[in-house]
């Protein structure tokens, strides 16, 4: 900025050496002017905006280092150099103080962008929302840098003989001035941008590791810009095709600052097979943050007991020229018909969406469809008895707190061998459903419909009968286990089968799962014809308890599905609990499935309250298995979970002085530190991947939001991946 100074002063007062009367400046002298004034507005340009994003340069540049303010560093020295040339062979003819100074102007292009570059480092503090004694310190000598080298390039270029000097005639005696008023502003500038991933692979060095770290106590840090790289992938300002924006990966947020030199840059989940657990209290956002990976994903089921959650992704799961006249398919069902109703642009190329709305609550619960549990059973296939327990199991589930475990695996083991007998012995379609093997296990009478004793031991004895050569056995074997307990223990079993059973009573269950099936799960995972499918649980207390197994069942026959496809998905899977804690402490699949399921191509993402909701749910030894496999997330933090997050960080040597301290040690966040920069109201949010260091990013939502509690969000762009204007509900006015 010095040599604005000069131009100023220059231009004020002139040459005092020459005659007082004005002169016109020389017609090159003007060119310079305005070729100077391009320079420094192509500067600021390339800073603030980034031109050409998109461009081959650009894509080339990215696979060096792929960060906005590398192509600023490089594009503006170029777009400066000729006026640089330019203007100092016009300097060469008229040398009185305005052009001196007209030619000092010429390094303000450079040194917009290096002080862009240092700017971005002193704001670092601001950014993260963290003053600290280290952070101040480090403030403090990048400005006093500041000042020395302000100091130095002032006397380099403005003293006598310095560089603003009358220039020589031949314009190749130039290019060493040119040289090194370009070189001084880019090498600060680059100095600066760099360093944070020159100290990371210095640090990461195995000889220094040994001479330097090795022995010396704690190195916990957060992740610096090497190990950032792989989860940074560009979003595209403008979709590439007419599906929009498609990605398998969840998105996480932004960089900020001192993550990377630039910032902003878009993080995402790229480790095939890790699940996500997001622990974030309620009102932290949850929905809005997860959303784009919802606007974005091709295959995926999602269970809420909110249906905003279907209302806002159905329509962009839906191709809707499978639905034209004369369009040829070979689906059972082409799922919801989101014509005349979805207002979305960019929607799944082949993809079709399934919504299970037991309690009607989302937009399309007039479209909505059904899905038979019996119907994803072959009998004659050697997993069908994972498939007939898991549904067993759902009904029946198991209960830590319970001793006596006979009363829950002799029903249980009842449930499947009477789903496995109907199956293998009536060949009536219309009686492969839930309720009707629910009816012939109580002993109920078909045509009479009321109960006998005699049926029931009849079934029984039918049972033993089976010859079925795939499931025969385990029927013959769970019949003669009950038959054998007598007469009097019938009403026992009874009574336990009627209470875990009674959901399937319920006239809308049974209109769900007693017809043909719209869907299967085996046809996740295809990039061909992709599939969404939305579970909508009951939003009432009352209802979720009476309709608990429903949903239960839907999660428990998926997983064992998927975990047991012998064709793995071409790419994952997301499969998204949301308020897992609501329905997710009796699921089996959940508790036991974080390590297979991986290796099935399933990316089990949870969405959790607290930590200690985490372990209400999997238990002690569910949630560190859970934990040791999973990417963890977490904002709007409560204190247990602040406390967790503190002790997952670690400690580091403290940069300052501790020779009065006993500890020289210190964490890398406290948890104080931890509920302050994951509150309700920060931008903040904590990433733990499984294979790498910890990350603190910005949140993003789906588009830019400004929340009631004042909290705002930048968006990404998906405008027309998603529809807002479904749900059912509505909010009356707000008191003033």
């Amino acid at each position: 900025m010095n040599s604005m100074f000069v131009l100023m002063a220059a231009v004020v007062a002139g040459d005092p050496s020459r005659s007082s009367t004005p002169t016109a400046p020389p017609p090159e002298v003007l060119w310079a002017v305005i070729a100077g004034f391009v320079g420094l507005i192509v500067a600021i340009k390339v800073l603030s905006l980034g031109w050409g994003y998109s461009s081959w340069i650009v894509r080339r540049l990215s696979r060096f280092y792929g960060y906005r303010k590398l192509f600023a560093l490089l594009t503006a020295p170029l777009a400066a150099m000729v006026t640089a040339i330019a203007m100092r062979m016009a300097t060469a003819a008229s040398v009185s103080a305005t052009t001196r100074g007209v030619s000092d102007f010429i390094a303000v292009p450079f040194w917009t962008v290096a002080f862009g570059c240092w700017w971005q480092r002193l704001v670092t503090p601001l950014q993260s929302l963290n003053w600290n004694g280290d952070r101040l310190r480090r403030l403090a000598a990048l400005g006093g840098w500041i000042v020395v080298i302000s100091a130095a390039t002032a006397i380099l270029f403005n003293s006598p003989g310095g560089v603003a000097a009358p220039a020589p005639d031949k314009w190749t005696d130039n290019l060493p001035i040119v040289g090194l008023r370009t070189a001084v502003p880019i090498t600060v500038g680059v100095l600066v941008a760099v360093w944070p991933d020159i100290k990371e692979r210095v640090q990461s060095n195995n000889t220094v590791r040994r001479l330097f770290v090795s022995g010396q106590g704690h190195a916990a840090d957060w992740l610096g810009p090497v190990g950032m790289k792989r989860f940074i992938r560009r979003l595209p300002r403008v979709p590439k095709t007419s599906a929009g924006h498609r990605s398998a990966d969840v998105y996480l947020g932004r960089t900020l600052f001192e993550s990377t030199y630039g910032g902003g840059e878009d993080v995402w989940l790229r480790e095939r097979g890790s699940s996500l657990l997001t622990v974030a209290r309620p009102g932290s956002g949850k929905f809005i943050l997860a959303a784009p990976s919802l606007a974005m994903a091709r295959n995926g089921v999602f269970v809420s007991t909110k249906a905003e959650l279907a209302d806002f992704g159905v329509g962009g799961g839906v191709d809707q020229s499978l639905f034209a006249e004369g369009a040829e398919h070979s689906f059972r069902s082409l799922g919801v018909d989101t014509r005349g109703i979805t207002r979305v642009k960019y929607s799944t190329v082949g993809g079709r969406v399934f919504v299970l709305d037991i309690t009607s609550q989302s937009g399309w619960a007039s479209r909505a469809n059904c899905h038979n549990f019996i119907s994803e059973i072959d009998v004659n296939d050697p997993s069908a008895w994972v498939r007939i327990n898991a549904i067993a199991t759902a009904s029946f589930p198991d209960d830590l707190r319970q001793r006596e475990k006979f009363w829950t695996l002799a029903p249980r083991g009842l449930d499947a061998a009477s789903i496995g007998h109907v199956l293998t012995s009536d060949p009536d379609p219309s009686h492969h459903n839930l309720p009707y093997c629910a009816d012939f296990c109580m002993g109920i009478d078909p045509v009479e419909r009321r109960a006998d004793p005699d049926v029931f031991r009849n079934n029984l004895l039918a049972m033993m009968q089976n010859r079925h050569p795939n499931l025969g056995p385990f029927i013959q074997r769970s019949a003669s286990a009950v038959l054998q307990l007598g007469s009097n223990a019938f009403g026992s079993v009874n009574a336990e089968f009627e209470n875990n059973t009674r959901w399937l009573a319920d006239q809308r269950v049974r209109k769900q799962i007693s017809g043909p099936s719209d869907f299967s799960y085996e046809e996740l995972g295809s990039l061909i014809n992709p599939l969404r499918i939305f579970l909508i649980g009951p939003r009432s207390s009352t209802d979720m308890q009476a309709l608990m197994p429903w949903l239960r069942t839907h999660i428990e026959l998926s997983l064992a599905i998927l975990e047991t496809k012998k064709e793995r998905p071409a790419e994952m899977i997301t499969y998204q609990l949301d308020e897992v804690r609501q329905y997710g402490q009796s699921i089996s699949a959940i508790r036991l499935g974080a390590t297979t399921l991986r290796e099935a191509g399933v990316r089990l993402w949870l969405l959790a309250q607290s930590w200690k909701s985490v372990i209400e749910i999997l238990g002690e030894h569910g949630a560190d298995e859970l934990e040791a496999c999973s990417a963890l997330e977490f904002y709007g933090t409560d204190e247990v979970t602040a406390e967790k997050i503190s002790r997952m960080l670690g400690k580091h040597r403290s940069q300052g002085r501790s020779g009065d301290r006993p500890d020289p040690f210190c964490d890398v966040a406290t948890p104080a530190e931890v509920m302050h920069e994951l509150r309700k109201g920060s931008p903040l949010k904590y990433v733990f991947p499984a294979t790498s260091g910890p990350m603190r990013l910005r949140r993003v939502a789906y588009k830019p939001l400004i929340t009631e509690e004042g909290i705002r969000y930048p968006g990404l762009r998906l405008d027309g991946h998603y529809d807002e204007h479904l749900s059912q509900y509505r909010y009356g006015p707000r008191p003033q």
